[in-house]
């Protein structure tokens, strides 16, 4: 497997920018280190477009005038490959991730959901996680993402230096 990593392009920055100011409030503050991953992976069988952690803070030294929270990974080839409305999706995914009180509470958390479309099939809204979803996952069900398809096969992780004067 190859991790090759390098720094994101500008749309990366400003995606996530205007995800943040438009639905990610509680981010504002948070700094977070962009990096596009040039090898693919698969994480336990399933193709992944991206990834979020907290910054590994052995890593803090190398980055003297910033203290990131979070470091999160895209695949490059996927993001130069997929359409806008798409991109949105994934950034918005990754961003949800990651939830930032303060500069001494953040984490990263896990969707609201996990499920195997089998079970749904059999058994529908079975418990209250997916309950609590119904009315999301009825709206989903309406739109659509063309382009998307999985398989691309190389995953691509984004991070910048100063992502602060990129997006602005």
């Amino acid at each position: 497997m190859n991790d090759e990593y390098s720094e994101v392009d500008l749309s990366v920055l400003s995606t996530a920018r205007e995800l943040i100011d438009s639905y990610h409030n509680h981010l504002l503050d948070a700094n977070i280190a962009f990096v596009f991953k040039e090898a693919g992976s698969k994480i336990r069988g399933k193709y992944v477009l991206g990834s979020v952690s907290k910054f590994p803070r052995k890593f803090l030294p190398l980055f003297d005038d910033i203290n990131y929270h979070y470091l999160i990974w895209i695949s490059k080839t996927d993001w130069d490959y997929l359409e806008s409305k798409i991109r949105y999706a994934i950034m918005d995914h990754l961003l949800s991730h990651c939830c930032f009180y303060d500069e001494d509470s953040y984490s990263v958390v896990y969707p609201d959901i996990q499920e195997f479309s089998g079970v749904l099939a059999r058994h529908g809204l079975w418990n209250p996680s997916l309950l609590r979803v119904k009315s999301s996952l009825q709206h989903a069900a309406q739109l659509r993402l063309d382009g998307f398809s999985e398989g691309r096969g190389v995953l691509g992780s984004i991070s910048a230096k100063d992502n602060n004067n990129a997006a602005d």
